[in-house]
């Protein structure tokens, strides 16, 4: 492997790790009782939290699956990593699609 490469490998994961790795604990965060229990107006409904929560933990994982883990092992079975991050990736838009029918669906959650 080439320095270049190697810097901006580096570059790239000081970048993206802390970003998947935010994303994460926010997802974490928002799932939690304790975390939605504080937030206020409609992220406080159990619902929207949850279906929030889950996306952002998706969107975290996805971030570092693509960003991160198919520099470092380029490798990797193509079928499998096309299947996980397809996989997490039909999650995020899913869980952002119940996300938008539950607002717009729900005229108290407004």
């Amino acid at each position: 492997m080439s320095n270049r490469r190697m810097m901006s490998l580096g570059v790239l994961s000081l970048v993206t790790v802390p970003w998947a790795l935010a994303m994460s604990v926010l997802g974490l965060w928002l799932i939690s009782p304790e975390g939605s229990a504080v937030l206020p107006g409609v992220l406080a409904e159990p619902a929207v939290s949850g279906f929030s929560g889950v996306s952002a933990l998706a969107c975290g994982q996805l971030v570092f699956m693509v960003c991160v883990c198919d520099r470092v092992f380029p490798r990797a079975s193509r079928r499998l990593v096309i299947l996980i991050e397809g996989l997490t990736g039909l999650v995020f838009v899913g869980v952002l699609a119940g996300l938008g029918v539950l607002l717009l669906g729900d005229p108290g959650l407004s």
